[in-house]
């Protein structure tokens, strides 16, 4: 007891001394196992007091040596200790009541909250069955509505260890309790109590009870209870409580609360989101990183929602965050501080304060001092960061890290960074990439970095491809730094190399792949040799890709391996310096310039010692001597570049003007040069160097002049050092394979010779005579080169010596057995005739002619002074072209033409009669060597001499009198349009087919077919679209032709154009009806091809046709299915009808589609159209064996056909389908189209029709049966009461068309009823009747002549009734009964012989005296044939013996007086007796075909 005394008396003296009063309460804990019972009482008492002490220490220690007490003795002397804590809170209790003075309330609420904790610690020692547990429980759940946070919170910690001994009713109705003191409680520190105890209830019950009791049930609800404020505010609380009472355990359900806090941060009440945000803390503070992983994506999605509520909602709990653990910061500000500073720029101002207060809470966890002065910088870029951006880069730029930065700084650092790096001025992405590159050396763990490279990365490729070169290098070196930063390729780089590589070879813009090449080379060094020499072969390879793009990034990237890699990149400096000369001589810019900058860098980095050295120039100088220029162009600029560097020169002043002597270089320099390189050496580069200053390629010798001058100080000085170098370097240049080596060494040598003169060339000719003696081909043609270049350069006085040596040199290079040295010779001959001019020529020009006969090479080099002296021609011409002309010379004259050129035109009238005459002739290699001489006389004419060209070879066809010149000269034809330079097909080919087309009908076959091939060769040389203009053109040849064709053989039933009838005759001129008809420009155009490929058509045979039927056919039915004019399908079914004729059974694979189109056009609105389509579909039933369907159709068709014009048309088709159908139709059908159409003739109401209808009336009585014939003639023949004229006239009309179509069946089996019908029509009081008869009577006439001759039974009784037609008053009766006259005294003028008398006199009244103009036209020429006034000697003497007294025809003598008969005598002769009006074809269009529509 002594002790605890002591110490109780001790405190009471350190009353003013904190530190000793705490140091007694700690020493009373220590001695806490040194109680006794009956100190227990005492102590206890005097901690209680204590626990008011005003000090916070004072109060922790009494507190601590209470709770230790408790524990060592507790459980033994539970009671006792129970009293003195119970009786506390009873005297509290009593002074209450009574009024009295009660303590300060912090000091009450101080002992209040230490005497709970002892009594819930003093509880654990209870039995689980004490009454007192529940004693304790209520006084603790009482003592929450302490306004007290302390004394509420130490409540709180006692309730876990005492909820075991509740059951669980008694649990539930504490949790009852205290959720309704949450909701309704009367203050605030009530509700807060009671969520405090609430949450150690649920402690101490487990996780369980939130769902067993209904815990978040009810607090939800009362979050959803819309009309009290201090519900939603008590529930909340509860949030909170639970949330850090629970910790981790609590995480399930942070993710259902999240929504709730969400609105509660919109809550209208003060409190209500006071509370929110306090809860949101704690949720955020006791997060794991799985639980941050939950509660983001949600948060993310509230700041997308339309309520600003919602999304401040989101913005403040983001901003709770900061209250998370350092590791779980870390991980999620990466993600929460790009979001928030995208939500600095919402419409709503809330949103934005909220926002700002976020941002705000993040950076005040920022432990770094160097950012947590600079936060306000980084705060105000990320708030406003087209304004404060800059000047936030420029303080971190400026700062001095002493310290690490930590996770919350790089999250308000790298959104700053990327801005930067995204935006337009290269200035600010120049700074943001080099911050960013050094961020990986600031932090303490690369991990800290982790999270940000999938931000910064991008940011950083799209700067890599920045325009500005100084971007892309400063990212290529902070993309190296995080490579470095991060220990090389680790997640986060994966796809790097792979991208960086892509883009390497992508084809996009040059600072792409500049970019990505800069990149790679800084990450290959980061990564070390290993990784660079394994990806080496892949970069090599690809400076051979076949796209240019590609090999430009390879070369680019080899640009940057050397600065990057350093001494590493020297071993494999000479594999890659082979792939930058080969990319020198690349065909496309880009790539070349990419060359040229790694060889540049090369030269820059690895020309700095010998080694060096020894590994550059021998690729340099395989370069200088490359085939091609711009390896060359290339080698040299780095070679300069080189010795620049050597001589320490800039190479970058350029002298303008001036000799080629003066230059800028010092000889210093010199001996710069010679001191690195050697003066073997030095001397070699020199003798390249200048020697390059004649390259053929301007740009590599405006290089080397630069070199030049920069590095030699003394032109004439350093010439005379190098010269024994150069002398062998040119010679050999001159035997060079290289055209290129081989010029540059001849230009350079003439150069030499210019500079030189006298003291250069005694050393130079002997040089080049023995290496034309004794040298190789490539020697001799350098020597001739070098000599040629000489000869341009020196004067003619320093010739003058040296003449008679160089001009056999020349003679003897000329006929040198190389072509390359004859070239070159020509060019030595050239420069050698501007020195001796006339004297030259005449010193080799008839040395070579004299070689002709002798030496066969001798013509070459003839060709070669030509090419070089073409005005020589006309010496050598004369003896060449005269004739005649043997295949040699025409060889060399063909030789010679290639090389004249312009010089040949004056020379065409001399050279092509001879030529014809070679090509004509019988010698086969004579033939053939003028034919090659004229094709190359014809190639070798420019454009210009075309005037004089082209009339040469029409005046061959014309002129020639031979038909083998004739033949010749259609070759020529046919070479010109092929090989003639000058050759304009708009101008030139209507000439050639007019001139061809004359051949076309030579009696000559070889002519005719020489002209036909020609021709498809000249064609051959027009594009197949524009053969069309041509149109006009061939029509015209094929109708002169024709007209030619008729004049020879007027008799001829066809007339056939010889060359048309040849195999695939059409062949040269089809197309050009084709492309008419297919592309015309205008409708006119259409149907004149069409009509121009009929008359082509007609000119041809059958066989000459056959291969042409598909190709014609098949556009002309494609062209009638379109919407063309009436004019042109009309004209081209004109064409097909006559195809169908001339083609035959080729055209039956076209059957089915041309009836459908025939029977299509019939009902046309163009009657043109429709006449042709019926003609047409009548000829194609000779191919057609399945006739009577469309039999069918045709009368289906008439019957419901309304229009006249269509009726006609059908009507047509019928007679024509008849009169073709072979056996094709079926007897019903016959019956039914005798019925109907016979209707038609009656009924008939107009001309058109009935003249149809009667033709096809005709035409199906050939399909009747004789019975049935005879039937309808004796119908047509009868004379019935009641007929009016109309019938009368289709009765009539029908027995003249019968007559006309089978008069042989009417004077076998019907000649008196047909005779009798006739006769009666022709007294009838209708014209047209009296016409139809008259056409009837003559078609019998000759029918019964033609089989009987003069005992014709019939013509007694015809020609009496025809004579008096003669004298009808119709005049169209009269010109049907003159024209039916005529055609009988034509076919048959001995039958008529013995009846003159009963009708001459009658015809020559109408002759001599009828008004009608073709009444007398036909009398003229039916008294012609009749009286036989032929073209004959005794014509005239046989007419006027029959008109004598006694003669048959005496009575018409007094009309035709012998001035008549020498006028009718003298009439042209008719090759068509059909033309006319007279047979025309019975009431049908008058521009139809008759036989065709006839079928005849």
């Amino acid at each position: 007891m002594a002790v605890p005394n002591a110490l109780v008396a001790g405190a009471a003296r350190q009353a003013g001394n904190p530190q000793g009063r705490a140091t007694i309460m700690r020493a009373l804990g220590a001695v806490a196992p040194s109680l006794t019972a009956r100190d227990l009482p005492l102590v206890s008492t005097f901690l209680t007091k204590v626990l008011g002490d005003e000090d916070e220490g004072v109060r922790d220690a009494a507190m601590n040596g209470g709770k230790e007490m408790i524990e060592l003795h507790g459980a033994e002397h539970v009671q006792q200790l129970l009293g003195v804590y119970e009786g506390y809170f009873d005297r509290q209790a009593n002074n209450n009541s009574a009024g009295a003075a009660a303590q300060s309330q912090a000091s009450s609420d101080n002992v209040r909250q230490g005497v709970v904790v002892f009594l819930g610690a003093l509880a654990c020692h209870l039995d689980k069955e004490d009454p007192k547990i529940r004693q304790i429980l209520s006084r603790l759940v009482a003592v929450l509505s302490t306004p007290s946070e302390a004394v509420q919170r130490s409540v709180a910690n006692c309730l876990p260890s005492l909820m075991p001994a509740l059951n669980d009713e008694e649990r539930r109705a504490l949790v009852d309790s205290l959720l309704a003191q949450v909701t309704a409680g009367e203050g605030y520190g009530d509700r807060r109590g009671a969520a405090i105890g609430l949450a150690g209830a649920v402690k101490g019950m487990g996780i369980g009870s939130l769902k067993g009791f209904g815990v978040m049930d009810a607090i939800k609800a009362a979050v959803e209870d819309k009309k009290n404020p201090d519900a939603r505010e008590g529930a909340v609380m509860a949030f909170e409580q639970l949330c850090l009472r629970l910790g981790r355990l609590f995480e399930p359900y942070v993710i259902h609360v999240l929504p709730m806090l969400l609105v509660c941060f919109g809550d209208q009440s003060v409190n209500v989101r006071e509370a929110t945000i306090s809860a949101a803390r704690a949720v955020m503070g006791q997060l794991s990183a799985q639980g941050v992983k939950l509660v983001l994506p949600a948060l993310m999605n509230g700041l997308e929602d339309k309520a600003w509520r919602t999304k401040q909602g989101s913005v403040q709990l983001l901003g709770a965050m900061s209250a998370c653990a350092p590791k779980q910061l870390g991980a999620c500000l990466p993600q929460i501080v790009p979001r928030l500073s995208e939500t600095l720029i919402d419409t709503h101002p809330k949103v934005v304060e909220a926002a700002t207060w976020a941002l705000k809470a993040i950076g005040e966890v920022i432990r770094n001092p160097e950012i947590q002065a600079l936060s306000s910088y980084l705060l105000g870029a990320i708030a406003k960061p087209a304004e404060l951006t800059l000047p936030c880069l420029e303080v971190l730029l400026e700062t001095t890290f002493v310290n690490t930065v930590d996770a919350p700084s790089l999250a308000l650092i790298v959104p700053v960074l990327s801005r930067g790096l995204r935006d337009r001025k290269a200035d600010l992405k120049k700074k943001a990439a080099k911050i960013a590159g050094n961020m990986c050396a600031l932090v303490a763990d690369a991990k800290d970095m982790s999270p940000y490279i999938p931000l910064l990365l991008p940011d950083i490729q799209k700067a890599l491809v920045d325009p500005s070169p100084e971007v892309r290098a400063t990212a290529a070196a902070a993309l190296a730094s995080l490579v470095r930063g991060m220990g090389g390729i680790d997640e986060h780089f994966a796809e790097l190399i792979p991208w960086l590589t892509e883009t390497l070879q992508s084809d996009g813009p040059m600072t792409e792949r500049s970019g990505a090449a800069q990149g790679l080379a800084e990450c290959l060094a980061v990564l070390g040799a290993e990784h660079f020499e394994a990806m080496l072969p892949e970069i090599l390879a690809g400076c051979h890709h076949p796209a240019p793009y590609v090999r430009e990034g390879h070369l680019t990237l080899l640009r940057f391996l050397p600065l990057a890699l350093g001494q590493l990149f020297e071993a494999h400096l000479q594999e890659a310096l082979a792939e930058v000369l080969t990319g020198l001589a690349d065909s496309d810019e880009p790539v070349r310039d990419a060359a040229l900058g790694a060889g540049r860098v090369f030269v820059e980095e690895f020309s700095h010692s010998a080694q060096s050295l020894d590994l550059l120039l021998p690729s340099i100088e395989d370069g200088i001597s490359s085939e091609n220029w711009r390896i060359r162009q290339s080698a040299v600029e780095l070679l300069g570049s080189m010795m620049f560097r050597i001589a320490g020169a800039s190479g970058k002043v350029h002298v303008e003007g001036g000799s080629d002597d003066e230059g800028v270089s010092t000889e210093a320099q010199g001996r710069a040069l010679s001191g690195s390189l050697g003066e073997n050496r030095h001397n070699d580069l020199l003798a390249a160097v200048y020697a390059l200053r004649s390259d053929p390629t301007a740009v590599v010798r405006n290089a080397a002049m630069h070199i030049w001058k920069t590095v030699v100080s003394n032109t004439p000085r350093t010439l005379r050092a190098i010269l024994p170098r150069l002398m062998e370097r040119l010679i050999a240049g001159l035997s060079a394979h290289n055209d290129d080596r081989r010029t540059t060494a001849s230009r350079c040598l003439g150069e030499l010779v210019r500079k030189l003169g006298e003291r250069v060339l005694p050393e130079v000719f002997p040089i080049l005579r023995g290496g034309l003696e004794s040298g190789g081909p490539e020697t001799r043609e350098g020597v001739c080169l070098g000599l040629a270049e000489v000869l341009a350069a020196a004067r003619k006085d320093q010739l003058a010596p040296y003449y008679a040596d160089v001009v056999p040199v020349i003679r003897d290079a000329l006929c040198d057995p190389e072509e390359s040295v004859r070239n070159a010779a020509g060019s030595a001959f050239d420069a050698m005739f501007r020195h001796g001019g006339a004297d030259t020529a005449a010193d080799i020009v008839p040395a070579l002619l004299a070689k002709l006969d002798t030496d066969p090479v001798a013509l070459e080099g003839l060709k070669q002074v030509l090419r070089a002296q073409p005005k020589i021609l006309a010496s050598v011409l004369p003896k060449l072209a005269s004739p005649p002309i043997n295949a040699a010379r025409a060889g060399t004259l063909g030789a010679l033409a290639e090389v004249a050129g312009a010089a040949l035109p004056p020379h065409l009238s001399l050279l092509f009669p001879p030529l014809l005459v070679a090509m004509g002739s019988g010698d086969p290699e004579e033939s053939t060597a003028a034919a090659a001489a004229a094709a190359a006389v014809i190639r070798a004419v420019p454009e210009e001499a075309h005037y004089l060209l082209l009339p040469e070879i029409v005046n061959g066809v014309t002129d020639s009198v031979t038909a083998a010149e004739r033949a010749a000269a259609a070759a020529l034809c046919a070479v010109f349009a092929k090989e003639a330079p000058c050759f304009d097909a708009k101008d030139d080919v209507p000439q050639i087919i007019d001139v061809l087309f004359e051949l076309f009908i030579d009696p000559d076959e070889a002519a005719m077919t020489a002209a036909w091939t020609a021709l498809g060769e000249v064609m051959g040389c027009v594009a197949k679209e524009d053969q069309a203009r041509f149109l006009p053109d061939v029509r015209k040849a094929v109708d002169t032709a024709r007209e030619k064709v008729r004049r020879q053989d007027k008799s001829a039933r066809e007339i056939l154009i010889p060359a048309l009838c040849l195999p695939k005759g059409l062949a040269p001129i089809v197309q050009v009806y084709l492309q008419g008809v297919l592309s015309g420009k205008h409708a006119e155009d259409r149907e004149s091809a069409a009509e121009g490929l009929r008359e082509a058509v007609l000119s041809t045979t059958t066989a000459a046709i056959k291969p042409h039927v598909i190709p014609i056919t098949g556009p002309l039915i494609r062209i009638l299915g379109d919407k063309y004019p009436g004019a042109v399908k009309s004209a081209i079914l004109g064409a097909l009808a006559v195809m169908i004729d001339k083609g035959g059974l080729a055209l039956k694979p076209f059957v089915p589609q041309l009836q459908t189109t025939f029977v299509k056009c019939l009902s046309d609105p163009a009657r043109a159209v429709r006449q042709r389509a019926a003609a047409a579909l009548g000829r194609l039933m000779t191919l057609q064996p399945r006739v009577d369907p469309l039999v069918g159709d045709l009368l289906t068709g008439l019957k419901g056909a309304a229009d006249r014009g269509v009726k006609e048309a059908m009507l047509r088709a019928v007679s024509g389908v008849f009169a073709h159908a072979g056996k094709g139709v079926g007897l019903a059908n016959v019956a039914r189209a005798r019925e109907e159409v016979g209707a038609l003739v009656a009924a008939a109401g107009d001309e058109g029709t009935r003249g149809a209808a009667s033709l096809a009336l005709a035409h199906i009585a050939t399909w009747l049966t004789e019975e049935e014939r005879g039937v309808l003639i004796d119908e047509l023949s009868a004379d019935r009461a009641g007929v009016d004229g109309e019938e009368r006239e289709g009765r009539a009309a029908v027995l003249s068309a019968m007559a006309r179509t089978s008069p042989e069946l009417l004077l076998a089996a019907h000649a008196a009823p047909a005779l009798n019908g006739l006769a009666k029509a022709a007294k009838d009081d209708r014209v047209p009747c009296r016409c139809a008869a008259a056409r009837g009577l003559a078609r019998l006439a000759v029918a019964s002549a033609a089989q009987s001759g003069p005992a014709c039974p019939y013509l007694p009784k015809l020609l009496p009734v025809l004579s008096r037609l003669l004298r009808d008053n119709g005049s169209e009766v009269r010109e049907a009964a003159a024209g039916a006259l005529k055609r009988l005294t034509k076919e048959h003028p001995e039958a008529v012989a013995p009846h003159l008398g009963s009708f001459v006199p009658a015809l020559a009244d109408m002759a001599v005296g009828d008004r009608s103009k073709e009444a007398r036209h036909y009398a003229d020429r039916a008294l012609r044939h009749a009286l036989q006034i032929y073209d004959v000697p005794n014509g005239l003497e046989m007419a006027q013996a029959v008109l004598k007294a006694g003669g048959d025809a005496n009575a018409a003598r007094g009309r035709l007086t012998d001035v008549v008969l020498r006028r009718l005598k003298g009439l042209p002769d008719e090759s068509d007796d059909e033309e006319g009006g007279t047979w025309a074809t019975l009431a049908a269009d008058q521009d139809d075909d008759d036989e065709v529509v006839l079928g005849d």
